[in-house]
């Protein structure tokens, strides 16, 4: 048993190594799938107590070594005779195809490589069996009593190790000693705190900035503060964390666990009021401070608060109640309109295209790069507007509370992870995860996210320089950022058509047609849709469907395999089409396609880039986000272990002196702060808030803009 538990503890190891890893972490992360079998199973407030590293270190390496131990029982009674190194070789093959096929169903539901996943199994076999043959020689030095004492105690030890772990993390956290009062009044503590939401900020990415020196407001945060990963909720959706934020909440108890909701066979996405329970903004009015919050997720519609409410549909015009107070719209509506012209405000800046070419160059993309410079627009739009809405938020003064919330760096390496990927790691390592990139999208994408780092940075200046001196300053984000496969393709069949010499496409339009000059042609743009349409054009006739037929049925990838898996002539009642369905199965770097009428010598070739590149999203979320604590009342040049996102709203009614509520999970991070300030204020406990009072929870609100924001989500690859 010794040789299988050190076999199995080595490949659990490996395997730990590689679901921690950003890049290689899609074929290893068993975690995600684990826990949502348990979800439902468990308490939302279980389930995030048990989601550690120490917990999933526990199950990965001490759970592979009580594995690897029955394992090698059953090969010992099959095989006694064999040496120990054909066994221990048997051991490592037969644990690596256990864990290949366990987590080739991640592999075949993520649509990834599976040469690349097996590759990296057998690794985690071959130095398993390593291991196994090392135990072995250990174990055949010893005498047969201290070698079965000694197996049985590693045996016992990992077991104990797993079971000890996972049970003392599912205990409710622990609550800081302090008395318990009847009344929510605050004691006030002359702090004013401010949170900065920075969705999406990676730790690993914010110390290559700051060694780069292209984060200098945020490192002198934290030279003078205090410093730690913080713990999201699994899976980490943006609108769920910030909510369990604001209100110290597990998703079950507060309401919001998506991004949509279905209504009425629609899916509308959340709004505020279908939250449960109250958030800080609420509990100012009853523990006595003002607030003012900018642009956090699932405020719309903007409730009426002892502060400032401009809501995260702030940027949408002819909805109701954006901002609280509304006399506050005219005023946010102004500074929304200054924000095109700050000089911060083009996009050309985050790509390697030179401005004066960035122009022409955007208009010629189509697909996903098209649709990402679309979101980075809006992103960088979406920031300035929350940091200009702060301005009038904060032009009277600096309320008792103020938290703003910026998107950016979230949306962009969604998009762009995949370029920063081949640009760090080389492109080798990218082509494993995402297929060869265009070489040209690859040199313009590769600085997007660092850039974004560096903006969001200038960002975080501004904002600071909006606050008192003194104040007390936390930046967090809800989670951090790893590789990602994407699993669909864009299909640009125009394209295609007008390298057949049959269509016509209309310049700055990424693949739509001009249908009058066309002899056929798709209606639709470049989509995901393997499917199309295809119709006669203004230049084609009765024949032209036919010849276009035939043209695509030559249509030959890598030489041999058919690029169609369908093609179909016939009629409905907008008249002649032809139904062509592209394989997505065919792999390849180019297509070829005979001459025109069959003459002449040589095939005419193209890249499949041309007409089919990826879809979905380069970049996914790590649990691990970012907190930093500075000024005020928090510790000066500390790190901070174990915190969880959904510590944080105790933690700010502690600082502002208000009781901490019992009836959540979330408890103040009291290490954060300097201990002669805890010790001048200590921690009080109030057993609950209460419900929402302002407004009964009730159905989401659809509204006009809810296409633009799913459509949003689609392409983030939150919703299908």
């Amino acid at each position: 048993m010794l040789e299988g538990a050190a076999a199995g503890a080595v490949l659990g190891t490996w395997l730990h190594f590689l679901e921690l890893s950003a890049t290689w972490h899609v074929w290893a992360d068993a975690l995600n799938a684990v826990f949502r079998v348990l979800s439902g199973r468990f308490a939302d407030a279980t389930l995030i107590r048990l989601d550690t590293t120490a917990v999933a270190t526990a199950w990965y390496v001490g759970g592979h070594a009580l594995i690897g131990a029955g394992v090698a029982l059953v090969i010992g009674g099959l095989a006694r005779r064999a040496p120990f190194v054909v066994r221990s070789l048997l051991l490592g093959v037969v644990l690596a195809a256990l864990d290949g096929f366990v987590l080739g169903t991640v592999w075949r539901h993520r649509a990834l490589a599976q040469d690349v996943g097996w590759a990296l199994v057998g690794i985690g076999g071959a130095a398993a069996a390593i291991a196994g043959i090392v135990g072995g020689a250990i174990a055949a030095r010893l005498p047969r009593g201290s070698r079965r004492a000694l197996a049985s105690g590693v045996v016992v030890s990992m077991l104990i190790w797993v079971v000890s772990v996972s049970a003392l993390a599912s205990r409710a956290p622990a609550r800081p000693n302090g008395e318990e009062v009847a009344s929510p009044e605050r004691a006030p503590t002359g702090v004013k705190i401010a949170i900065l939401g920075l969705d999406g900020i990676d730790g690993r990415l914010v110390d290559e900035a700051i060694a780069a020196g292209r984060m200098p407001n945020l490192q002198a945060l934290i030279e003078r503060g205090c410093r730690g990963d913080l713990r999201s909720i699994r899976p980490p959706k943006s609108p769920v964390v910030w909510t369990s934020v604001a209100t110290g909440a597990v998703p079950s108890v507060h309401g919001i666990e998506d991004f949509v909701v279905r209504r009425d066979g629609d899916r509308v996405p959340v709004t505020s009021n279908l939250r449960r329970v109250p958030a800080l903004w609420n509990l100012g009015a009853r523990a006595g401070f003002t607030s003012a919050f900018v642009n956090w997720y699932v405020t719309w519609p903007a409730e009426t608060i002892a502060g400032a409410m401009i809501s995260d549909r702030v940027d949408f015009d002819d909805l109701p109640r954006r901002v609280s107070p509304e006399a506050l719209t005219a005023v946010v509506d102004s500074a929304r309109a200054q924000v095109d012209a700050r000089a911060d405000r083009e996009i050309a800046s985050f790509t390697d295209i030179p401005p004066d070419r960035f122009a022409e160059w955007r208009a010629n993309r189509w697909g996903q790069a098209r649709r990402s410079l679309g979101i980075l627009d809006d992103v960088v739009r979406h920031d300035l507007v929350t940091l200009e809405s702060a301005r009038v938020a904060l032009r009277h003064g600096q309320p008792d509370l103020t938290a703003l919330y910026f998107r950016g760096n979230d949306n962009t390496q969604h998009l762009f992870w995949k370029y920063r990927l081949a640009a760090k790691d080389g492109e080798r390592v990218a082509d494993l995860v995402y297929g060869d990139l265009t070489p040209e999208e690859e040199r313009a994408f590769a600085p997007v996210v660092d850039r974004y780092y560096r903006f969001m940075d200038g960002l975080l200046g501004e904002a600071l320089d909006l606050l008192d001196p003194e104040t007390g300053v936390l930046v967090l984000s809800d989670h951090g950022f790893l590789t990602n496969n994407e699993r669909s393709q864009w299909w640009r069949p125009n394209r295609l058509l007008e390298l057949c010499g049959l269509a016509e496409l209309q310049p700055g339009t990424g693949g739509a047609a001009d249908s009058a000059r066309s002899v056929v042609f798709d209606p639709r743009p470049p989509t995901v849709d393997a499917r199309r349409v295809l119709r006669i054009g203004g230049h084609g006739d009765a024949t032209s469907l036919a010849l276009a037929k035939e043209r695509l049925a030559a249509c030959r990838v890598n030489g041999d395999e058919p690029l169609f898996r369908a093609l179909a002539l016939d009629e409905d009642e907008l008249g002649p089409r032809l139904v062509a369905v592209f394989d997505e199965t065919v792999a390849g770097e180019r297509v070829s396609l005979p001459p025109a009428g069959g003459s002449g010598s040589s095939e005419f070739e193209f890249p499949l880039s041309e007409i089919r590149v990826p879809e979905g999203h380069s970049g996914d979320h790590r649990m691990d986000g970012l907190l930093v604590a500075a000024g005020g009342p928090f510790r000066a040049a500390a790190t901070i272990d174990g915190a969880r996102a959904i510590d944080i709203a105790s933690t700010v009614l502690y600082a502002l002196g208000a009781p901490c509520p019992l009836d959540v999970e979330g408890v103040p991070l009291v290490d954060l702060f300097d201990p002669a300030w805890r010790e001048a204020h200590p921690v009080r406990w109030i057993a609950t808030y209460g419900a929402r009072e302002d407004e009964e929870p009730g159905d989401a609100i659809a509204t006009g803009v809810d296409d633009r924001i799913r459509d949003e989500l689609r392409a983030l690859g939150y919703i299908e």
